[in-house]
């Protein structure tokens, strides 16, 4: 137990010298010590970024091999093309 008080009252230390070089810098601290973690059953941004890569996983094993097979090559903007480009712009934002 006593090595346990002791670990915690080195953690909090540590985390007081971090946020007191913050402040003297005059940053806002942005250490994993300061962030909160993401809870994944609570979090309603999470569920719905869960939600759309679902759909985009659908969206491209069911409608991507029918596009590329069956449809003609328009340069009109219509709704494929719409959801082609916000599925290629989620893409680009995970890597």
């Amino acid at each position: 137990m006593k090595k346990e008080q002791k670990n915690q009252m080195a953690l909090q230390k540590a985390k007081t010298m971090e946020l007191d070089a913050f402040k003297k810098l005059g940053q806002v601290p942005t250490c994993c010590f300061c962030m909160t973690a993401i809870h994944p059953e609570k979090s309603r941004i999470l569920q719905s970024w869960d939600m759309w890569v679902i759909f985009s996983l659908f969206y491209t094993c069911l409608v991507t091999p029918w596009e590329v097979c069956f449809s003609k090559a328009d340069t009109k903007i219509g709704v494929l093309f719409v959801t082609n480009t916000l599925i290629d712009f989620t893409s680009e934002k995970r890597i």
